[in-house]
């Protein structure tokens, strides 16, 4: 009778977990709107409403872009002359 009874008693709260449940929101929609919230905080120049402040934000997101690609670029050259330079000295000094 026991085991039954546990039965019982963990199908009633399950089932009241569930009706617990029916009055919350699910996948970010507010159960009094009914419309979906914002997700993101977001609220920079990209989405602007302004052609001028979305250009200005895309410019700086350009300039940043090229300064990392040449930060790169001149990180390589350098590395090259570096390492040229030191071969080109042993090479002088075996010479010589």
């Amino acid at each position: 009778m026991s085991e039954q009874t546990t039965t019982e008693q963990n199908t009633e709260e399950i089932i009241d977990y569930k009706k617990m449940n029916l009055d919350t929101n699910y996948s970010g929609y507010d159960a009094k709107t009914s419309k979906k919230e914002e997700t993101y905080s977001y609220k920079g120049w990209l989405i602007s409403d302004s052609f001028i402040k979305r250009a200005m934000a895309v410019l700086g997101y350009q300039f940043v872009a090229s300064l990392i690609i040449n930060a790169v670029i001149f990180g390589i050259i350098i590395g090259f002359v570096v390492v040229f330079g030191i071969i080109g000295g042993l090479l002088k000094l075996a010479f010589n």
